[in-house]
């Protein structure tokens, strides 16, 4: 299998592709509706007590795909939330993503969950990916979307990776990825209940040593029932 990859000088740009214009694309919206949430793994957002240029909920709010009150950032620092707390109108969660969703499965109705996770660890954010789509599926009936950032190496133990190189990376780590997924019992019920996949891969930043993957995972709802 060839698999296509693009290069991102910055974060942002990553995350115009595969979040934003990537939601836009499949679900004929500029926006996600204002009855539904924006969750993410937000680690630091804020400079001061403004938010950071080039952070997640800065990009959204500018692209005008959410409102602020939209915006669940979740993280397990709780310096950071404190941090992050700074701005105001936002909801920052002190939890684990998984732990946060569970307990708020009454008040929470996600159009997009992002899993923007700096794991090097196949088994453990493959857990993650698959809790997290078999607990939509048994909670939600609303349009969604799940995105799932992989690193594909680790950029401390390696100089910059050309092209040819990161092929090479790419075919054999999304292959044991794939594999450790479908090893997942939790992921193969979601395969059953309409799950449909995209991914993507790429270098990030401008340093070209960071080997990228994005797993897209969205399923369509008309009166409760998945298309």
């Amino acid at each position: 299998m060839i698999y296509n990859f693009n290069q991102y000088s910055n974060k942002s740009q990553a995350r115009q592709d595969t979040i934003i214009d990537m939601y836009r694309s499949l679900f004929k919206k500029n926006s996600i509706p204002k009855f539904q949430d924006y969750i993410t793994l937000c680690a630091n957002q804020v400079e001061g007590d403004e938010l950071e240029n080039g952070s997640e909920l800065k990009q959204l709010i500018n692209s005008n795909f959410i409102s602020l009150n939209q915006f669940y950032g979740v993280d397990i620092d709780k310096s950071t939330i404190e941090m992050n707390k700074a701005v105001g109108g936002a909801n920052w969660v002190y939890s684990d993503l998984l732990s946060f969703l569970i307990d708020n499965m009454d008040k929470l109705n996600p159009a997009l969950i992002n899993i923007d996770s700096v794991f090097y660890d196949k088994r453990k954010i493959t857990e993650l990916l698959s809790d997290v789509l078999l607990l939509i599926s048994e909670n939600y009936n609303s349009d969604c979307m799940v995105v799932s950032n992989f690193v594909l190496n680790n950029p401390y133990l390696c100089s910059n990776i050309n092209s040819d190189k990161m092929k090479e990376v790419i075919e054999k780590e999304v292959k044991e990825y794939q594999t450790n997924l479908l090893s997942n019992r939790f992921y193969r019920d979601t395969v059953k209940v309409g799950w449909k996949q995209y991914h993507k891969h790429y270098v990030y930043s401008s340093t070209g040593k960071a080997c990228m993957a994005t797993f897209v995972y969205y399923r369509y709802m008309i009166n409760d029932q998945v298309l």
